[in-house]
């Protein structure tokens, strides 16, 4: 576990605005999902410490069937669902650079303001910074670009 603190557990609904619930109660009402959910965390963290990032923070969407089966039923580890950053440039007080879907973030609190928030369009450079970071991270996390992952797993 990372030397910068232990995971904190802030369970949401699914809905557009992911109104947060209760994390006692759900950590009451749902065990196994509140446990896997740190589990995988610990085990994404573990990973990237050795490849010198920081997991801060990570997106589960976990389902539970009426059998009380729990799913981890979407993405994992990507920057859209995680955000990650050098180990090396973490420093208190100080904004690290993101290895996620900030730049997309930024550009969209520009773009909507205080104002109505309506569907975005990016310009090129936007979007090529975004997806240099997003082929960057996977191949951090993978050890292979994303074209020769494809066409090894993949196919």
């Amino acid at each position: 576990m990372s030397e910068f603190g232990i995971p904190v557990f802030t369970p949401t609904d699914k809905s557009e605005t992911d109104e947060p619930l209760n994390a006692k109660a759900t950590r009451e009402n749902y065990p196994s999902a509140s446990v896997m959910s740190l589990e995988v965390f610990t085990l994404i963290s573990d990973y990237l410490q050795e490849l010198g990032l920081e997991l801060v923070d990570s997106k589960f969407e976990i389902g539970v069937d009426n059998l009380e089966c729990v799913t981890i039923a979407d993405e994992i580890a990507t920057p859209d669902s995680s955000r990650f950053c050098e180990i090396s440039e973490i420093t208190l007080g100080k904004e690290p650079s993101w290895l996620d879907k900030q730049v997309a973030r930024d550009e969209a609190e520009k773009i909507w303001g205080k104002g109505e928030k309506h569907p975005l369009e990016f310009d090129c450079d936007i979007i090529r910074q975004l997806s240099a970071t997003y082929f960057g991270i996977f191949h951090r996390i993978t050890g292979m670009k994303l074209q020769n992952f494809q066409h090894s797993v993949l196919s």
